[in-house]
């Protein structure tokens, strides 16, 4: 099974800087740990947000870190799965919040400001 990623909205603060030096980014990683390959950086600002991210095996690790100084509105993004396989293996992990297939900030459905809360892990 593979994953595949996608933003639909993502407003970030404008970073005049690249990833690892920009004020808030997300870090998309091909594997469900911390140290598994980093498929893509995105930082506020950046060119690249719609293109869709899709993982070699059955699991995404999605990380959102904010400097918590100034508010945007976030980000809204989607998930698939798609058997590589017939054994039929479910994606190894887990959603905390949002609908089914959907990831978004710490916002109000995108039409509130998401709130400083530093980092969150998806």
């Amino acid at each position: 099974m593979i994953v595949k990623f996608i933003h639909s909205k993502f407003d970030l603060e404008t970073a005049y800087n690249k990833y690892p030096d920009c004020p808030d980014y997300i870090v998309i990683q091909d594997g469900i740990n911390s140290w598994s390959d980093t498929l893509r950086t995105l930082c506020g600002g950046q060119d690249g947000w719609g293109e869709e991210i899709v993982s070699s095996a059955n699991g995404m690790r999605v990380e959102f870190v904010s400097n918590k100084l100034t508010s945007a509105q976030g980000f809204i993004a989607t998930y698939t799965t798609s058997l590589i396989d017939d054994q039929g293996k479910m994606p190894r992990f887990f959603i905390k919040g949002g609908a089914p297939g959907e990831l978004t900030s710490s916002g109000d459905d995108f039409a509130n400001p998401w709130m400083h809360l530093g980092t969150n892990l998806w």
